[in-house]
């Protein structure tokens, strides 16, 4: 039976629908229809807004809003609103690094940029940038993935994170000399729907 909640109603079935593709394991070939899944869901702009996910306080760059997560920590789906700062400093995600489990994004508005690195025994090597938009789909990434992301200097955006479960801890990689080191990640704050 629908909620009163256009926007509950669609988180509940696409992660219905990303729970059964995830069931049997998740390669390449299923992250990319969980992506797809995803990106369907970030398409449906009317059911996210600036009033119901505000940007955060002015100096801060981002928001975090969880809209699903499984009892068991699977499948935590967050939604992120960026504030554009052009002169911030350089936070973990902008740096390379690597989540314990798989990961897709999308965006609803604005865009950012996503760059996948290639560890060369001696450093990492960056990969071409995407810019991840509405228009462009889902970027998604396996475990074994390094990638980093940058925000837009010039306009907010509103985008989703979707990780396979939640991860307390990721590894972040200096660029040059390819060393890494843990990093804590912030507490998953309480769903909002």
């Amino acid at each position: 039976m629908p909620s009163a909640d256009p926007l509950a109603d669609a988180v509940h079935a696409c992660m219905a629908d990303i729970d059964r593709l995830a069931a049997g394991g998740v390669d390449r070939p299923v992250l990319d229809r969980i992506g797809v899944r995803l990106a369907h869901l970030a398409a449906q702009t009317d059911l996210f807004d600036w009033r119901r996910f505000p940007l955060p306080a002015e100096g801060v760059p981002t928001a975090i809003y969880t809209l699903h997560v499984a009892s068991d920590g699977r499948l935590p789906l967050q939604l992120l609103c960026a504030r554009p700062m052009p002169n911030a400093p350089v936070r973990p995600a902008n740096k390379p690094h690597q989540h314990p489990t798989w990961a897709a994004a999308a965006c609803i508005r604005g865009c950012t940029r996503e760059q996948l690195w290639q560890d060369s025994g001696t450093g990492l090597r960056a990969g071409p940038e995407r810019t991840l938009s509405p228009e462009s789909g889902a970027f998604t990434m396996l475990p074994a993935d390094i990638h980093s992301v940058r925000g837009d200097d010039t306009a907010p955006a509103m985008h989703l994170l979707l990780y396979g479960y939640f991860f307390p801890e990721a590894v972040v990689y200096d660029p040059e000399s390819g060393r890494a080191a843990p990093y804590a990640m912030p507490d998953l704050p309480p769903p909002r729907l």
